[in-house]
């Protein structure tokens, strides 16, 4: 017994169904729920378990968000129930995410060229689906189809105090200040002679603008 069932029909039962009937429904009549994603663009999807932000790469992995982290490695649960997200909601995302990843002026290469812009204004924007910090125009691409830029991890400075002989008074000392080598030593203090270091003083220097190269007795 054949009974005729119109488009609008099945697809007012799909609207109604709960997910598992969606599913039966989508895949008895598939060609009344063919996706019209667009490869390269950013779609949400939203239920009491998942909360997608991710890019449409088609049948392929792709990336994005899911519940709140980032991957690479993503594939959308369901396709049907996409809607596009809007440019507030990628900004927000990732501009977050950068943030995150510690980003900050001159840390980082830059995904145009090899030389980063440094002591810019550590501001993100969004732009065309690419995030750049600095400033419009004038700044570094961090982010740009899934790729973010390289940080660049500082080695640690070590320094040490310095037991040091002071010919004038005809005595030994240990330096108030921090020195990196005997040579940073006579660098600031040429007129003493360091002898060796004072090996449980030694710290990580926090910043070249906090040294003094001056002796303070």
């Amino acid at each position: 017994m054949k009974i005729k069932v119109t488009e609008e029909t099945i697809k007012s039962y799909h609207k109604d169904a709960c997910q598992s009937f969606k599913t039966r429904i989508e895949k008895d009549f598939p060609a009344l729920f063919e996706p019209t994603l667009e490869v390269g663009k950013w779609y949400k999807y939203k239920n009491n378990y998942d909360d997608c932000l991710m890019v449409w790469n088609g049948s392929k992995n792709t990336y994005g968000f899911y519940n709140g982290v980032y991957s690479e490695t993503l594939h959308f649960i369901n396709i049907f129930d996409k809607m596009p997200a809007t440019d507030e909601e990628v900004s927000t995302a990732l501009i977050a995410e950068a943030k995150r990843r510690g980003y900050k002026s001159g840390n980082h290469e830059c995904l145009t060229f090899f030389g980063a812009v440094e002591r810019i204004k550590e501001e993100f924007f969004f732009e065309h689906g690419k995030i750049v910090i600095g400033r419009r125009n004038l700044g570094n691409l961090i982010f740009d189809k899934g790729v973010w830029a390289e940080i660049i991890k500082e080695e640690p400075v070590y320094e040490w105090q310095y037991v040091y002989y002071d010919s004038r008074y005809k005595g030994y000392a240990v330096s108030h200040w921090f020195y990196k080598s005997k040579k940073d030593f006579l660098k600031a203090m040429p007129n003493l002679k360091p002898l060796h270091k004072v090996k449980e003083s030694k710290r990580i220097r926090e910043s070249e603008n906090n040294f003094n190269p001056y002796f303070n007795r």
